[in-house]
């Protein structure tokens, strides 16, 4: 919500009232300076669901890396197995 309001929306009411004095929040770089945050937070709550869908809390209570194959959560908890 931060990147929307303060950085996306403060600046489109600004360049809708006076758009001679802020005409380079729709210029090709100011399209991207707005942009990617704004991309980057709409990313961000789906990428945070495939990370948590992968981890494993073990019995000790930390959180380690899991791997699915073959259908079953695999615990990849960073020891070499030999």
């Amino acid at each position: 919500m931060g990147t929307l309001t303060g950085l996306v929306l403060c600046n489109v009411v600004m360049w809708w009232y006076w758009p001679e004095a802020h005409g380079f929040i729709v210029s090709p770089l100011g399209i991207v300076v707005w942009g990617v945050p704004l991309a980057c937070d709409m990313a961000y709550p789906f990428l945070l669901w495939r990370v948590r869908r992968t981890e494993v809390v073990l019995p000790s209570g930390r959180v380690v890396r899991g791997e699915w194959k073959g259908g079953v959560l695999k615990v990849n908890d960073g020891k070499k197995r030999q």
